[in-house]
């Protein structure tokens, strides 16, 4: 019905009614960026400018539940919302852990699933057999990050890196750090690298000294 009516708008004169169960899975917490505080307004906004633009009369339904970023609760509120009345599509969640369970589960569902995270490497690398429904909409793919850090290395003719990360270092999204690195150590093989986890009350100077010294200087 949803095609259909899609169908129809982009032809003169044809009208079309029906309605949009939008599910929008993403967290309460005000400190990220993506809270429902921050969201919630975004899509009000589109679902008038797609209002503006659709020949059909479309009623957009916005249901809403606390993800979290929580793997468990993620996938716990996403079953909830699909069996307490009809979802077309889901908004969120936006963490990768949160993400993944609910993307793994839509392609049983049939329902599409649109995540501005999702950002790790296995969205990509299982895009057809895990995550058939997921679009990742954001504006940062780690793919990319290492696609990039893979050409710096070519460019300057450098022959191997060493990734110093801390596991959680922006808070925002969990373990986003230790993806990241684990996305550019494996995807750059071309070049010799390693990698050393780094704590918050580490003393950095002397990890430097130590893991780094003058092995990772030019032309080595």
């Amino acid at each position: 019905m949803i095609l259909l009516c899609f169908l129809l708008a982009i032809l003169p004169g044809a009208r079309c009614e029906t309605e949009i169960q939008m599910a929008l899975l993403v967290p309460n917490d005000t400190f990220r960026p993506f809270s429902v505080d921050k969201v919630l307004p975004a899509v009000g906004v589109a679902i008038e400018k797609a209002r503006g633009i659709m020949n059909v009369d479309v009623n957009f339904t916005v249901k809403y539940a606390d993800s979290q970023c929580h793997i468990g609760v993620a996938i716990n509120e996403a079953i909830k919302l699909r069996y307490s009345g009809t979802v077309h599509v889901f908004f969120g969640p936006v963490c990768d852990y949160a993400v993944a369970p609910v993307a793994r589960q839509s392609k049983f569902w049939n329902i599409p699933v649109v995540s501005v995270g999702a950002m790790a490497d296995d969205f990509y690398n299982f895009r057809q057999l895990d995550y058939p429904y997921l679009t990742r909409a954001g504006p940062v793919i780690f793919n990319n990050v290492a696609s990039g850090v893979r050409e710096v290395l070519d460019y300057f003719s450098w022959n191997k890196f060493k990734i110093l990360y801390q596991q959680n270092g922006n808070g925002v999204f969990e373990d986003s750090c230790k993806i990241m690195s684990s996305t550019i150590f494996y995807s750059v093989t071309n070049k010799k690298s390693d990698h050393f986890k780094i704590d918050r009350d580490s003393d950095l100077e002397n990890i430097l000294t130590a893991e780094l010294g003058d092995s990772y200087g030019e032309g080595r």
